[in-house]
Parts: structure tokens; sequence; C-alpha cells
């Protein structure tokens, strides 16, 4: 019976290295736990990924392997490193950004998505790394608790939805415009920690269960930012 249950369970295809993925749900819905799901996968391996943490969050200082940077310049080798904001700092977020849309080949992870896209005033900056991002190879992943809030392209321009439980209707039915409701109802209240995933080009939605916990995603980053320091440093001591 486990392995007739295995054949029948929905493929699910995952983010790769050119897409962008909205996940949105309240406090407390798994929202963030997915977030580190998708970074543990993510290419940092190839290229950096920034992680834009605007309200500090606990579980990226866990992070070992990672590296805080300022906004003075944008790193170009592979790893994860670690921006934080403060909200005055508008201005000087969205100079970075235009680095990173410039130099091209960076994965961003937002922390709060309004902070960083609100729908008012609008970041030209993360706009343009939404609209181009495919081709100038900008992945993002975004989590957000507001929706509503949001800049509207980091909604349209999304390549994978994951939808947890949001209080709050009007975000429930600014992103039930993306997916069709004859599909699935966003108003309708899933088993805790699960989600509506909506994968865009395959135009496929199903009803995912809880991932895997934090903890054995920030062991899986750290597993693998362990491995690539080690043949940087081998690639280093070899060039000396």
């Amino acid at each position: 019976m486990a392995k007739e249950h295995a054949r029948q369970k929905p493929a699910v295809n995952m983010p790769q290295d050119d897409d962008r993925t909205l996940i949105v749900g309240r406090t407390g819905s798994g929202k963030s736990v997915a977030g580190l799901f998708h970074l543990s996968r993510a290419n940092f391996h190839e290229m950096p990924w920034v992680i834009i943490d605007s309200k500090g969050e606990k579980s990226f200082g866990q992070i070992r392997g990672a590296v805080d940077i300022d906004m003075q310049s944008v790193p170009s080798r592979p790893g994860i490193y670690i921006l934080r904001p403060m909200p005055d700092e508008r201005d000087e977020i969205e100079q970075w950004l235009w680095k990173v849309h410039a130099q091209e080949r960076v994965g961003l992870y937002v922390d709060e998505g309004y902070m960083i896209a609100p729908q008012r005033p609008a970041s030209a900056a993360f706009r343009a790394i939404l609209t181009q991002g495919r081709s100038k190879r900008i992945p993002v992943i975004i989590n957000t608790q507001r929706p509503k809030w949001l800049e509207p392209f980091a909604i349209s321009e999304a390549t994978f939805y994951q939808v947890f439980h949001l209080n709050d209707r009007r975000d429930r039915q600014r992103v039930q415009e993306f997916i069709d409701k004859d599909r699935i109802d966003l108003d309708r209240r899933l088993p805790d920690y699960s989600s509506v995933y909506h994968d865009v080009k395959a135009d496929k939605t199903i009803i995912l269960g809880p991932v895997r916990s934090a903890e054995q995603s920030i062991l899986q980053i750290d597993k693998r930012l362990d491995a690539i320091n080690r043949t940087t440093n081998t690639a280093v001591r070899r060039a000396i």
C-alpha cells in the first residue's frame, strides 16, 4: 500500500535558478520554514545569494556559514550573505538593488517583501529585477504576511506561489487573483503548516504538506556552505 500511495503522489516542480517564488502566510503559519527550505535548495554553490533581512529574523543568525555584508558592494563569490537594512535606508537599498541589477547572477531572498517592495512608493530597482530577472539570472524568493501591501509585480511575476493561511481576507483575495478559484479556494482553511502550491509554468496547483524543519534546512545549508568553503580554499592554495 505504501508503494502504491507513493506512485499516486503528485509530482512537484521546485523553483529553478531563474525563478521567482512568492511565499505568503500569517505569522506562525510555516512560511519562514518554507523559505529556508527553498533557500537550502538554491544554487548558492554557483553564485551568491543575499538574504535581505529587514526585521531581524532569528533563524538567519543560525546559519554558521553566512557572511554579513553592507550596502557598499554586491558579493560576487558563491555563498550566502546577509544584508540587514534599516527602515530609514530606503535610498541606500534602492541603490544597492540597482547594483544587483547591473551585476546580474545574484540570488535574492527577501524576508518580509513589503519592507523592500511596497506597493507605494514602488521600488524601480526591485521592479526591474522582478521583470528582467530571468534574463539577468537573478532568482528571487519573497516572504510576506501582507501581500496586499506588495508591489504588484512581486505577485504577477512570480513563477511559483506557496500560500499558507492568511488572516486577512483582502490578502487572500490579492493572491487569489493569480490562482483560479475554481481550482483552489484560498478561503479554505488547510491543516496546520500545509500550503497551496501553484506552479505557473506547469499550470498545476496542489496542496503541499509541511516541509522539513527550519533546523534541518539550516543544517543542509551549512553542509553545502562548508563544501563551498573547502573548494574555495583549495582553489586559493593551488593558485598560490
